[in-house]
């Protein structure tokens, strides 16, 4: 009804359909028309009060899990609908169905629950996973829905998960519209709608203050706090793509300024901020997601290595302000938080609890399971959840899985990666066309003729490697031996593993001729790491290009076949970034961009004339282009011309140059259209095209054309849905065993 995509969950709401009319002899939804249906099933529940006396208690539970009209909040699987009527079949006899209502004889109910067991065998629903137990007294579930019109920003580089206050009563989010960049909203539990705060534009992974009066969170490039009472903003300090912050008591923010890095600690009226942590590069390379404990001088801080063979000291630690050695309390890949006696952190998609002693920093007791289905954050590390002692749990829910290709194994991460789908946009925004459902993604290159995409599918360990995907685009499709190639694809539409390298293979480049693909290899053995280049059609992988001192990244492959286009640069700092040239004849590689500033996102017009690529130079990421002449770089940069406005990155050049394409700050899809003589090219003002699923680690693809299609883009996307809300648990501690409580 809502035209979404559709999956097994639409069949559970089909069968709680079917069962709710079999037990009330009336449609669950009726109405004159059509339209007057697909209204009420979007609009309004079904009428529970028109089920039988003699209806039991978890048959009114399963419908209401069934109809639920969020499908996250329904079965997972039509297998835990057939325990559900066992628990009614072979209830005590003592059992109250409903209260205040007379218990009737149990026959009736369990040959009417015997029947529908019978039609769910018949269906062929005979497999599903036991459910948990019912949750105790006064534990309740609900959800917060982003504010009409905008999208809660749950995870990715760019993100502003929701925060419970200490009290309990107000969760902190970070949403935004089509064409608007995110900001702040406050919503009270005891108030039907969120209030956005204003002027909070770019605000990122939001914290509390101890008293809840307050809220600190990141922009790109500074750490901030408002007043809740008067909407005053003060800026605090500088960073860099920060992650996460905390409150100390005496008034000061434990922060981490950004991706790579220690700790740092400033007053919360702004100031020069000191070191707090030592960062040991061969063991860390990040200190993020600090907490302040409520004694005042300890706080946890998640630790983690990019390299995912150098993990062995990740996890949770535990340091204290003075600067004792910290200790770690448990090793896990996201971060934790320490709440009323119990440590909460994530393993799997699960969120745990266990009673920990501060004194000598170990876990106690029994682990216990608080809630499943955690869409945990691996871009960020983050565990997505916010809790308070005072009972509230807020998180994100992990969407429902889908089918993966027979070829997809399940050493492949299920969730919290740069994406799970790719998205085929026209030129209007249109979505015309979903694939590679459930791959998790890090990064897409399209092939030059246009008949397969390279991905980074990416692993539970936090490794890549590079598969191949069939499309059926093609960048001419009259010609007959490509209709045969790209015919070939479409009826083998199974995409195929093609690196098997120790490590990390990522950020594909294609040839000109679409024969081979050059990667970059990190985190391999010592000495490994470096440009790759492999044909497509197999054969080894042959080390291209390694650099001694910093990380390399390739970026295009110039339409001659005579460069390879690369970033130069370094973890940390991330601003020391340049763009290089390789010549593939054997000559040395030399600078084509150096600036002060980060460089990054190189690409090379089709006729071999620009260079187009981002650079922070301005303060913040736009898009540049000079003169592409390699064998004079040097009196290209004078020429320098800034295309983007307010804003953009990742540039992209259509097939036959005439648009350059880039982001917009706020996931506008941009179109600079380039008149080109012999003698010159005219970069026109940037058109407006579409809003855009990008985010900071969203790549995209243009699209050749074809006979029906002047222009199309690929993104890489997430199921989840813009409506998604924010999960909550009320009293999540009656969750944990009496004998367990601190």
């Amino acid at each position: 009804a809502r035209g979404r995509p559709t999956d097994k969950r639409t069949d559970i709401f089909s069968f709680g359909c079917v069962l709710y009319e079999m037990l009330t002899g009336r449609m669950t939804f009726s109405g004159e028309t059509a339209s007057d249906m697909v209204a009420k099933i979007l609009q309004r529940d079904p009428d529970f009060d028109a089920l039988p006396d003699t209806t039991p208690p978890v048959i009114r539970h399963l419908l209401r899990r069934c109809l639920a009209k969020d499908p996250q909040h329904r079965l997972r699987d039509i297998g835990d609908a057939r325990i559900e009527l066992e628990i009614a079949i072979n209830a005590p006899e003592s059992d109250e169905p409903v209260a205040t209502k007379t218990a009737p004889p149990r026959g009736p109910v369990v040959a009417l629950i015997a029947v529908v067991g019978l039609a769910m065998i018949a269906a062929g629903w005979m497999v599903g996973r036991i459910m948990s137990a019912p949750p105790p007294a006064g534990v309740a579930y609900l959800t917060i829905p982003p504010p009409p019109n905008y999208q809660i920003r749950h995870s990715g580089d760019l993100s502003g998960p929701a925060a419970v206050s200490p009290d309990g009563s107000s969760v902190v989010f970070s949403a935004s519209a089509p064409g608007e960049p995110l900001r702040l909203w406050v919503r009270r539990f005891d108030d039907p709608d969120a209030r956005m705060i204003p002027r909070t534009d770019g605000a990122m992974f939001p914290f509390w203050s101890p008293d809840g009066r307050s809220v600190g969170y990141f922009t790109r490039d500074k750490l901030r706090r408002v007043d809740l009472d008067t909407d005053t903003i003060i800026t605090v300090c500088d960073v860099d793509e920060a992650r996460g912050g905390t409150w100390t008591h005496d008034g000061r923010m434990i922060f981490s300024p950004a991706f790579a890095g220690p700790l740092m600690i400033v007053s919360d009226s702004g100031g020069e901020p000191t070191t707090l942590t030592t960062h040991d590069r061969e063991q860390h390379t990040t200190h993020r997601w600090p907490q302040v404990l409520p004694n005042g001088n300890r706080f946890l801080y998640f630790a983690g290595h990019r390299n995912p063979t150098r993990r062995g000291e990740q996890g949770i630690y535990l340091a204290t302000l003075d600067g004792a050695e910290p200790r770690r309390l448990t090793r896990c890949n996201f971060g934790a938080q320490y709440v009323d006696g119990w440590l909460l952190f994530v393993r799997d998609d699960v969120l745990l609890a266990s009673r920990v002693d501060l004194d000598s920093a170990t876990l106690t007791g029994e682990i216990r399971v608080l809630t499943r289905d955690i869409a945990s954050d691996q871009t960020t590390w983050h565990g997505q959840f916010s809790a308070s002692a005072e009972g509230t749990l807020v998180f994100n829910r992990r969407a429902a899985e889908t089918e993966f290709d027979p070829y997809i194994n399940s050493g492949l991460a299920s969730g919290g990666s740069e994406a799970d789908m790719l998205t085929m946009f026209d030129r209007t925004g249109r979505a015309t066309r979903h694939f590679a459902d459930g791959m998790p993604i890090g990064h897409i290159a399209l092939s030059p003729d246009g008949y397969q995409l390279s991905l980074e599918v990416q692993t539970r360990d936090g490794t890549g490697d590079l598969w191949l995907y069939p499309t059926s685009f093609s960048s001419n499709p009259s010609d007959p031996e490509e209709k045969e190639r790209v015919g070939d694809v479409v009826m083998n539409p199974n995409p195929s593993h093609f690196t098997f390298l120790e490590g990390t293979e990522t950020t594909a480049v294609w040839s000109p001729d679409s024969d081979e693909i050059i990667f970059v290899r990190i985190d391999g053995p010592e000495g490994t790491d470096g440009i790759y280049r492999k044909r497509v059609e197999g054969g080894p992988e042959e080390l291209l290009y390694a650099d001694p001192e910093l990380t390399v990244f390739p970026l295009d492959w110039t339409r001659d076949g005579k460069y390879i286009i690369f970033k130069r640069g370094s973890w940390e700092p991330a601003d020391i970034d340049d763009i290089w040239a390789l010549p593939l004849d054997g000559g040395d590689p030399f600078p084509l961009v150096q600036t002060p500033a980060s460089d990054r996102e190189a690409r090379v017009s089709p006729d071999g004339r620009w260079l187009a690529y981002t650079s922070k130079l301005s303060g913040r990421p736009e898009v540049y282009v000079i003169p592409f002449t390699p064998d004079s770089p040097e009196s290209a940069r004078s020429r320098q011309r800034q295309v983007s406005l307010n804003g953009g990155r990742d540039p992209q050049w259509n097939n036959d140059g005439t648009e350059l394409h880039y982001i917009s700050d706020t996931g506008m899809l941009m179109a600079v259209p380039v008149n080109s003589t012999e003698q010159s090219s005219e970069f026109e003002r940037p058109i407006t095209l579409f809003q855009t699923p990008w985010e900071t680690s969203i790549y995209y693809a243009v699209l050749p054309p074809d006979d029906d299609r002047l222009s199309g883009f690929v993104f890489m996307d997430n199921r989840q849905s813009t409506d998604t809300p924010i999960s909550v648990i009320l009293n999540w501690q009656q969750l944990l065993a009496e004998d367990d409580a601190p």
